[in-house]
Formats: C-alpha cells, structure tokens, sequence
C-alpha cells in the first residue's frame, strides 16, 4: 500500500524528529519555520513540535512556553506540512490577543505590522 505523502525510496533514513517518519525536505522545511516562529518569540521561549497517529489521520501538537506563558494548539490532518500550517496560524493568534492585553495599542500596532 503505497502512502501518498510517505515516498519510501525518498527517504532514505526516516527520522522521528517530529514524532513520525517523513521525507527529508518535510523535516527541513518544518525547521527552517520553527527558526522563523521562534525569531518572534521572547528569548526564554521553548517549541515543542509532536507528530501522532490516530487512526488514518495525524494529529499535529504546538506548544510554545515563555517564562509567564504556554501557546499550544492542536491539528489534525493527513500532511505534516499542512497540519504545521494550522497550528502556526493558531499560536500566532494567541500571541496576537496576549499582545493586545499586555501591551499599548501602539505597541499591539507595530507587533501585527511585523508579523
């Protein structure tokens, strides 16, 4: 049975740096936009990126921890690429709302303008 996303002579060594096997080029795109996702976070900040089966579909698993804050959103899907997607479009709103309550509209202002 053949995996539409999974092509077994692509990959050469699966790796579970995400929680599942997947092609190299997903693993390496997923890491270049944690690196940009954490440009944009406090310096203290950790990012835990998980992968899981659940039955046909993957589950994707976001969570961000700052000294005073945890972000964590959750996915499902069939492509990591695409579950990543979603769960990035989710944290960056609720840092955008954390945003708005902890600092000035000025401040709010400039935050949404480099995001």
């Amino acid at each position: 049975m053949r995996n539409s996303f999974f092509d077994f002579e692509e990959v050469l060594e699966a790796s579970l740096d995400f929680g599942v096997p997947m092609p190299k080029k997903a693993r390496v795109t997923l890491s270049r936009k944690l690196e940009i996702l954490r440009e944009k976070l406090p310096i203290n900040s950790s990012i835990d990126l998980l992968f899981f089966h659940e039955g046909s579909k993957l589950r994707g698993s976001l969570k961000i921890k700052t000294l005073n804050r945890t972000f964590s959103a959750i996915s499902f899907g069939n492509h990591p690429l695409s579950i990543y997607k979603n769960l990035e479009e989710d944290i960056n709103q609720q840092i955008l709302d954390w945003k708005r309550t902890r600092f000035s509209k000025e401040v709010y202002y400039e935050a949404q303008l480099c995001s």
